[in-house]
């Protein structure tokens, strides 16, 4: 992604305006076979047996604060697959890691899975960093990949282009204190967005995302 393509869509901070509107263990099958019962002080009290930490509930971001505990996506098995089905499934679980990226300010799992010289990066970083600057924060903006289509044909540096048709739900950008200051629309039309992938050492990293022909 280090080209040009999303430059002036990323420098509006916006991430309607991101995507859609500008430029470019144990075995559990071992048998176990008992020998003594244990005697009853071998037994731990219901006071002393150890207690499972109870998992932190998510809360998705509202009026009242930003999104805590969301958990990262999971990838899905069918993403480091070379081949097309593959693609597609890394491609929605990279859009799944941008979702995440803006609902937390946590972009670790998406650098992780996207070429990192790319500088359009640093614009998307740029972005979220102005949505969480002095304790605001984003609630929405999800961007949803509604269809992909991919000839799968390598290009002389190996990496495949596709195109994913995208919409996006409706954003509203908060203030710390919890005044909104600024409303994105959602895009109900699936909008076309070109991505360049290669498939390196056993899995999918993007390279590039951005407008066809721009």
């Amino acid at each position: 992604m280090n080209q040009s393509r999303l430059a002036c869509a990323l420098a509006g901070a916006a991430l309607s305006v991101l995507v859609l509107a500008g430029c470019s263990g144990v075995d559990p099958g071992a048998a176990q076979t008992p020998s003594e019962s244990p005697s009853a002080s071998a037994v731990p009290s219901a006071s002393e047996a150890p207690s499972a930490t109870p998992t932190p509930t998510p809360s998705p971001a509202s009026a009242a604060g930003p999104a805590v505990n969301i958990p990262v996506p999971e990838k899905p098995a069918l993403a480091d697959e070379n081949t097309v089905e593959g693609l597609e499934a890394f491609t929605e679980w990279w859009f799944e890691l941008l979702n995440y990226a803006y609902a937390t300010n946590d972009l670790e799992p998406l650098n992780a899975v996207t070429d990192e010289g790319c500088t359009s990066c640093d614009n998307i970083e740029e972005s979220i960093a102005s949505v969480y600057v002095d304790g605001g924060w984003l609630r929405g903006g999800d961007v949803n990949l509604e269809t992909f289509k991919s000839e799968f044909v390598p290009n002389t540096s190996g990496s495949i282009s596709s195109f994913a048709f995208v919409t996006q739900d409706s954003a509203t950008y908060y203030d710390s204190s919890g005044e909104v200051i600024r409303e994105g629309d959602p895009y109900s039309e699936p909008t076309a967005r070109q991505t360049v992938a290669v498939f390196a050492e056993g899995s999918w990293l993007m390279l590039d995302l951005g407008t066809p022909g721009a």
